[in-house]
């Protein structure tokens, strides 16, 4: 009797124990992957042409997710700029390198 017991703990452990990795792996592919540098990139030119009356005037890079701006914008629009882009998905950290235009 007992060791039919054993037979159907084991079993019901087993299949737990499986649906718990195949859950495991089903939520692993629903995460989303890193963004790539060249979509951060479109995105934050994208915001910064919507926020900076002369996007022309920023210069972005993107390199593993670090986002560098340089160039020239008002003082007013700087710090709002600077606010949307360091939440932005995919920035991992903003380098300043703006100038204040008078």
């Amino acid at each position: 009797s007992l060791q039919w017991l054993n037979t159907a703990a084991s079993f019901a452990f087993g299949a737990l124990l499986t649906w718990l990795v195949a859950e495991a792996v089903q939520r692993r592919r629903a995460l989303p992957g890193p963004i790539s540098d060249d979509i951060v990139l479109e995105r934050v030119r994208a915001r910064v042409g919507r926020i900076v009356g002369n996007p022309d005037a920023v210069q972005v890079t993107v390199e593993n997710g670090i986002v560098r701006l340089s160039g020239e914008v008002p003082a007013e629009r700087r710090d709002e700029l600077l606010t949307q882009l360091a939440y932005m998905p995919g920035v991992l950290r903003l380098r300043n390198a703006l100038a204040i235009t008078p």
